[in-house]
């Protein structure tokens, strides 16, 4: 017998506290990551600006060799110049933003840039002296699990090896899943598992939709993009690799998951996009499995997740509250809440700010992007319209229903964070799922490889899904 929703509380308690935990670590390993030596880190900031690595122009929309998001990796020097104490570096970076706060420089008052106030900090020998007190901006509104890495990496070597380094990790992680597909899309070829291997050739069609559409030549070099799409990569490596489940160990597993994608940044997709991998993945393992897959089981899985999100929420706001007091949470919720509806943007506007830079995910070549996205969001519109009149096998609608549904995680984060998503370019990536689910779906919808009246398996869950232990 199925345990009831109140049945599941202890569980879902396990995971909001596996998000408590894995934040505190995280915020320890910052802590630990200040007391690194800021000699070498200097020294090897300085000739990244000298060798190129690190320039003065904050976005640079066509620069495939250190990557477009140059603002947040100049933010990332200065986290690391405008130290304070350790603990209070770790829950709440310094940083100076450029706009008003900061002095004008040539004769026409021209502003300073991010990076230029990063250049200006690597050379100072006391850089908490070079602006007013009141430009320096405690930015405590995210973890910033990503600088675990760069502290690590730039004490050690320049930017332009850690780049490297990112581009070659993600690539490789995601050649990898891919191949790791393909070799079980054979077996199951050759077992006769028609099923087992439609899912298996519809991780690998994913894998290279990643590989192509997520925009890596202009990302992957990027200092904050790079890890938090390795979370996404290894994320989704696990889900469509791994072997049958765990049992209650899931509950732990998905909600440390939820807290790692808060700690990268979550305004910035790792968010939506694991979300959205996570249930893309366990509708097709359940296909693949040949078990029922309820939206209970659906719901079971992205609250697991959201609890854990939750759980490292909550860490943050304690340890923001003990450094900054109620300012620190007033302000923190302030911004979220511009992230929703400031600067009044429609969804007009939205949609309009996407189709500007879709062509970052689509080689450059904008009209190509929107008519990929557009017929991908017309496949999966006529892929659920066939599966709400059951013209196919309940197992095949189940999973039309399953990857309709991680769609709509990213469809309804861009309609939530309406500002957020207009003015970072960067949001643009997540539309990578909704390419690569939609053809998808629309594809098992049309071939049917379980034939209509086809029994499916009697158990009320696929053994590699979610939360159920595994039988003797």
């Amino acid at each position: 017998m199925r345990k009831s929703v109140f049945g599941e509380i202890p569980h879902l308690l396990k995971a909001f506290t596996a998000g408590v935990i894995v934040t505190a670590a995280i915020m320890l390993l910052l802590f630990a990551t200040e007391h690194l030596s800021s000699e070498s880190t200097r020294a090897n900031l300085r000739q990244s600006f000298a060798e190129n690595s690190l320039q003065l122009q904050d976005w640079r929309w066509t620069d495939r060799r250190i990557g477009t998001n140059q603002y947040n990796d100049c933010l990332l020097v200065m986290m690391a110049r405008f130290s304070v104490s350790p603990w209070r570096s770790a829950v709440a970076p310094v940083v100076v933003f450029g706009g008003d706060a900061t002095p004008r420089i040539g004769p026409k008052g021209r502003h300073l840039s991010q990076c230029e106030i990063a250049r200006l900090a690597v050379l100072s020998d006391s850089p908490g002296q070079l602006f007013e007190p009141e430009s320096y901006i405690e930015y405590s509104r995210y973890v910033h699990a990503y600088r675990i890495p760069f502290q690590l990496l730039i004490s050690v070597t320049t930017v332009h090896w850690i780049r490297i380094l990112y581009r070659a990790l993600l690539v490789g992680t995601m050649l990898g899943i891919f191949l790791a597909h393909c070799i079980r899309y054979r077996s199951m070829r050759r077992s006769a598992n028609r099923a087992g291997a439609a899912a298996h050739l519809g991780f690998a069609w994913i894998s290279l939709c990643f590989l192509a559409l997520y925009g890596l030549d202009f990302y992957g070099p990027s200092l904050t993009h790079a890890p938090a799409d390795l979370l996404v990569f290894a994320a989704f490596g696990w889900l469509s690799l791994r072997n049958p489940a765990h049992g209650d160990r899931d509950f732990l597993y998905l909600g440390a998951l939820g807290a790692l994608a808060f700690g990268f940044d979550f305004l910035h997709g790792t968010i939506p996009l694991t979300l959205a991998v996570l249930l893309g993945c366990t509708a097709l393992r359940s296909y693949a499995a040949g078990g029922r897959l309820t939206a209970r089981d659906l719901s079971l899985v992205a609250g697991t997740f959201c609890l854990g999100a939750g759980g490292a929420l909550a860490a943050k706001l304690i340890a923001v509250a003990a450094v900054q007091s109620a300012p620190g949470i007033v302000s923190f919720f302030d911004q979220l809440a511009f992230r929703v509806g400031g600067d009044n943007y429609t969804y007009l506007d939205v949609a309009r700010h996407l189709g500007r830079r879709i062509g970052m995910i689509f080689w450059g070549n904008r009209p190509i992007g929107v008519a990929v996205v557009s017929l991908s969001v017309a496949a999966m519109a006529i892929a659920l319209i066939r599966a709400a009149m059951r013209n196919s096998h309940w197992q095949e609608r189940q999973l039309v229903f399953g990857l309709g549904l991680s769609a709509g995680v990213i469809l309804l984060w861009y309609l939530t964070f309406k500002n957020h998503s207009a003015i970072h370019g960067f949001m643009v990536r997540l539309l990578v799922w909704i390419v690569a689910v939609g053809p998808l779906a629309l594809t098992v919808s049309l071939l049917r490889l379980r034939k209509r009246n086809e029994p499916g398996s009697s158990s009320s869950l696929p053994p590699a899904c979610f939360g159920q232990r595994a039988r003797p």
